[in-house]
């Protein structure tokens, strides 16, 4: 005679530790990848109406190409690409900050929390359960069973590595 109630039929069941967020995201390069198109980014939207006459630092705008081309862009909704729009202003300021010998620790540590809400670095992408597409690491190759090592050659005598090191005064 069993006690206690039935068990669940596995239909109904579910894991309590499985992420809800939890996705698969595109390889880099991949068809669903190439069709997406990056907002434009231009010093109007960076400096806003008021100081639309300052250039975008170029590393800016490298940084706005790199994370349209990494696989969490898909992911993205509206309300992400203007935080997107905010990391971009953080590194033109934290590029002028340099240019200007300022301190800059508190730019970094604004955008770093920030790029962190947008799965753009490896510990948010782990607490997201997002995973990439694409080729998986094989294991390495186990080593042979009975591994033959090269026998010195015998033009050259061992050296003793003592006989090298001297004293430094």
């Amino acid at each position: 005679m069993a006690r206690g109630r039935p068990p669940k039929d596995p239909a109904v069941r579910r894991r309590r530790n499985k992420a809800v967020t939890a996705a698969e995201l595109p390889a880099p390069n991949s068809d669903e990848q190439r069709k997406l198109k990056a907002p434009p980014l231009n010093a109007l939207l960076i400096f806003g109406r008021a100081k639309g006459k300052g250039r975008v630092h170029p590393l800016v705008t490298a940084y706005w190409r790199t994370a349209w081309a990494s696989p969490m862009a898909p992911r993205w909704l509206a309300t992400d690409v203007q935080v997107l729009y905010d990391c971009a202003r953080l590194h033109q300021q934290k590029f002028e900050a340099i240019a200007a010998g300022k301190s800059t620790i508190a730019i970094m540590a604004e955008i770093r929390q920030q790029e962190a809400r947008l799965g753009l670095d490896v510990m948010s992408r782990r607490r997201l359960d997002w995973r990439i597409e694409g080729p998986r690491h094989e294991a390495p190759v186990a080593p042979t069973a009975n591994p033959v090592a090269a026998p010195p050659p015998p033009d050259e005598p061992e050296v003793d590595p003592r006989r090298i090191l001297r004293a430094v005064k």
